[in-house]
């Protein structure tokens, strides 16, 4: 192992003793004696002040100050003008807060001593000022407690406040002062430590007010405890009966209705359910079997609410029959048919009785060709006593017929007018 050892000699020239130091290392003890210890670690840095502030206070003391700087030590010491200031605290490696001991009026060092002795100064830091108004005073503040986090407004009362004023909670400066009058200061507290502090109100000349113990910091309440989930509630549904074959619009009415809820008819989903609001839900009753359904909301926390029978189901009425064509009877007799000329309506369907002793065959015109009309053809051969429909005339014209056996003869002869 390396080892460090060190031999002198005192050498006096004209008065003036020196010593001269030799160190030698090796792997053994040097003539001159035995091995010296290692050298220790290099001391800290000292500390340095950069600035205070406020750098103006009244001769009487009791002004809170901030000092920043660097390498400031937890249990560090502040002197101002050479007297020990009170209410020292460490905020962090480059800021202390303290408060101002009394002083003659003119400038006055600021030092920081670190606990191992080493100490900074700024030259004339601080200066101080003989009042030359009154102080101000403090009558009350309001609210007077606040968590320690900070972040209170409060309400000061009191004379004798100037238009600057700084406020201090304990040694720690408020933030957003506003002096709004000679008699009444807002201010936001700083964080603190739990317990009661004073409140000094500093006007721009040095004077200041205190309230001791005006101010107390309490710990942060616990967050309250979340609500309790609230259960819905089914009143009515709007309508109350539908069709077997669902699709019937419904709106459902209550209370705690909540984002996400869903709803069953019985035990089967409505579908686009939409949740209006926390006593209004629409929705689409499914399709179910006929009789009476309970209606059942479900919020996304799992909690229901049903009401009994809300909905009746009925089998859907049977669709109304087809509309039957209209009939008209034309009458063949000895004399001719009867009424030869009739006007109808399209779709109606003209019925040939042959009343008859002769068989007649009903046509539509031209003859031979009988295609004017072609369901007039249809009626056909009739015997005596016979009797036979046409299919549905449905176009809109003027249709002639005529017996196809006797043509010529207008006794068997007519019109059928389709509008």
């Amino acid at each position: 192992m390396q080892t460090f050892q060190t031999r002198s000699a005192a050498v006096h020239l004209a008065g003036v003793a020196l010593v001269i130091v030799g160190i030698s290392c090796g792997g053994g003890s040097s003539p001159a004696g035995p091995s010296a210890q290692p050298p220790s670690p290099p001391a800290a840095s000292a500390p340095t002040v950069t600035a205070v502030s406020p750098a103006l206070g009244a001769t009487s003391g009791g002004q809170g100050v901030t000092i920043t700087g660097t390498g400031f030590v937890n249990g560090a010491g502040v002197s101002i003008g050479g007297v020990a200031a009170t209410s020292v605290a460490f905020q962090s490696a480059t800021s202390l807060s303290a408060m101002t001991p009394a002083h003659a009026a003119g400038g006055a060092d600021v030092v920081v001593t670190n606990p191992d002795g080493q100490g900074g100064r700024m030259a004339s830091a601080f200066t101080y000022q003989v009042p030359v108004s009154s102080p101000p005073s403090i009558a009350s503040i309001g609210p007077t407690s606040g968590p320690t986090a900070g972040g209170t407004s409060v309400v000061i009362t009191g004379a004798g406040f100037a238009a600057g004023a700084t406020v201090s909670f304990g040694a720690t400066a408020a933030s957003a002062v506003s002096v709004a009058s000679a008699t009444s200061i807002t201010a936001v507290a700083p964080s603190g430590s739990a317990g009661s502090v004073d409140l000094v109100v500093n006007n721009p000349d040095g004077q200041s007010g205190r309230m001791s113990g005006a101010y107390t910091y309490v710990g942060s309440a616990p967050p309250a405890p979340p609500p309790a989930p609230v259960a819905p509630t089914v009143t009515s549904v709007t309508p109350a009966t539908g069709t077997t074959a669902g699709g019937t619009a419904v709106t459902v009415s209550g209370s705690g209705f909540a984002a996400g809820a869903t709803v069953a008819f019985g035990s089967t989903a409505a579908t686009n359910v939409v949740v209006g609001s926390a006593t209004t839900i629409t929705a689409t009753a499914p399709a179910n079997a006929a009789g009476a359904a309970d209606v059942t909301v479900t919020n996304s926390n799992g909690l229901s609410a049903r009401l009994g029978g809300a909905f009746t189901y009925t089998a859907p009425a049977p669709p109304p029959p087809a509309p039957q064509p209209t009939v008209v009877v034309v009458t063949i007799t000895p004399a001719g048919v009867s009424p030869s000329d009739v006007t109808i309506t399209p779709g109606t369907k003209i019925r040939f009785v042959n009343n008859d002793a002769l068989p007649h065959m009903m046509t539509s015109d031209p003859h031979p060709d009988h295609t004017q009309c072609p369901p007039i053809n249809q009626a056909g051969l009739l015997l005596p006593g016979q009797s036979r429909e046409t299919d549905p005339l449905v176009t809109v014209r003027l249709c002639g017929y005529h017996d196809h056996n006797d043509s010529d003869n207008p006794r068997w002869t007519g019109t059928i007018q389709v509008r």
